[in-house]
């Protein structure tokens, strides 16, 4: 915390969830919620009812959340190459990655109009930097996938999408669903099944004066929705594991749609050096042959 602030001037957890109770019980007309609500009711109208990935059971009548887990990873060359492009067409990282998530997503489903969840920290007030407590939102990334679309355009429409989603993240996610009002089913999320994180700042052991800190595990993993995918950058690579829920996908299943993945990324970045001008160096023209080995 700041020395110099005055711990009046500091807003507690109990009054940021007071204001965010009052977000979902407040009137749409007012101007801020109003503007935010209607731009995502725009933004979501017509989405599909649910991203229809290859299960390998029939989907339960109950939902269920029993999880495995499978992981890969993007190697140092692989990691910059994305970064580079990224850096190219004013786009994050994360905007890259969910770029190919949504392609490969489009590929399996047969869908070209592909709705995955993100979480954001929801600390956009300064007070609110320092303060121990869980702000987290969720925010809803629509990505249509054009078939003749070359890999730039796409990433052009998912920084778009992300910058405007960012404006209006104010609006609680409970909110949003209610405002939506989908159609319900007791075996599957509203509004996305699929979830996309990336975690790229810098992880260090939790400290406390005269404590010692250890995560605590339950004995069986947990898996809220269809799918999640948890990006992680650690070391100069990008490690990515693959959340999903066992009651539909087998093991292999997943393995094959992670590797999928690694293999579109290493594709769209070579597809990059093709288009770019990176092509008039010669430097560049031999390290994109080295990501393709």
């Amino acid at each position: 915390m700041n020395p110099t602030s005055s711990p009046k001037s500091q807003k507690s957890l109990a009054e940021f969830a007071l204001a965010e109770v009052n977000t979902l019980l407040e009137s749409p007309s007012t101007a801020q919620l109003g503007h935010s609500l209607a731009y995502w009711k725009e933004q979501l109208a017509g989405i599909p009812e649910r991203l229809e990935l290859p299960t390998d059971r029939p989907r339960p009548a109950m939902q269920t959340f029993v999880a495995e887990l499978c992981h890969v990873g993007l190697s140092k060359e692989l990691t910059a190459g994305l970064k580079r492009v990224s850096q190219e067409n004013q786009a994050t990282l994360y905007m890259t990655l969910l770029s190919g998530l949504a392609v490969l997503l489009s590929r399996y489903s047969g869908q070209d109009d592909i709705v995955v969840g993100s979480p954001i920290a929801n600390r956009q007030d300064a007070q609110l930097e320092e303060m121990i407590g869980f702000f987290v939102n969720t925010l809803v990334m629509r990505v249509r996938v054009q078939p003749r679309e070359s890999f730039r355009e796409l990433l052009g429409q998912v920084r778009r999408t992300a910058l405007e989603a960012y404006q209006h993240q104010d609006v609680p996610f409970e909110r949003l669903v209610e405002e939506l009002s989908p159609e319900r089913s007791l075996n599957t999320t509203p509004v996305f099944q699929v979830i996309f994180a990336l975690q790229n700042a810098p992880w260090e052991p939790q400290q406390l004066k005269g404590l010692q800190v250890e995560p605590v595990r339950g004995d069986e993993r947990q898996v809220r929705f269809d799918l999640e995918v948890h990006a992680f950058e650690q070391g100069g690579e990008i490690g990515i594991l693959w959340l999903y829920n066992r009651d539909l996908f087998d093991g292999w299943r997943m393995e094959q749609l992670a590797r999928q993945y690694v293999r579109r990324c290493r594709r769209r970045l070579l597809q990059s050096c093709l288009n770019s001008k990176w092509r008039e160096h010669r430097k560049p023209w031999r390290w994109c042959l080295k990501i393709s080995t």
